[in-house]
């Protein structure tokens, strides 16, 4: 019959010498996985913070200019490109950033999000406000500048509508994305 005691001290170094290294293995495994994967979620969260912001900094420059471009256009009408030709330059090259952001935000959320959808738009509006101001001071003198008016303010209230249904998807985007994982579910 064998020894309790020996029969313990056997089980005691086997499980010691093997059992336990590798549960104390397994765990340090699963440890270092679940510190990978929160290193690498914040790393995401601080780049769609930094694509929210940039979007969202370009977005509001090009819609001042684009507001601006309504006062201009009453001030010169058809001739508002060769009187204020820094005021245009500037905001087509704003229009220009506001595009290269679009990408950036349908790489990082999908071309289909919310917040994409409503910076597209906006940055459509922007281009429609171009349109009308180009076509007339294309056309200068034979502008039909009631008409291009009309589009001005209709980009106008196009862009407002878009900056905001942006600014509400950025900021629900942003609220769900700084959460801590517990208090999502």
């Amino acid at each position: 019959m064998a020894d309790p005691t020996a029969i313990t001290a056997v089980v005691g170094i086997v499980v010691s010498g093997v059992v336990g290294p590798s549960v104390g293995g397994w765990i340090a495994s699963r440890r270092a996985a679940r510190e990978h994967e929160y290193s690498r979620v914040l790393v995401d969260r601080k780049e769609a913070r930094e694509v929210l912001d940039d979007a969202t900094q370009h977005l509001g420059r090009a819609g001042r200019l684009r507001g601006a471009l309504d006062s201009l256009f009453m001030t010169h009408a058809a001739s508002i490109r060769a009187n204020q030709p820094s005021h245009i330059e500037a905001f087509h090259e704003a229009s220009r950033v506001v595009d290269l952001d679009h990408a950036r935000l349908a790489l990082r959320f999908g071309s289909e999000h919310p917040v994409v959808v409503a910076h597209a738009d906006a940055w459509r509006a922007l281009v429609f406000s171009s349109d009308a101001v180009n076509i007339a001071a294309d056309l200068g003198q034979h502008a039909d500048v009631a008409k291009s008016w009309e589009k001005l303010k209709q980009s106008g209230a196009d862009f407002d509508a878009a900056y905001e249904r942006f600014s509400a998807a950025a900021h629900e985007l942003a609220a769900v994305q700084l959460q801590p994982r517990s208090s999502r579910r």
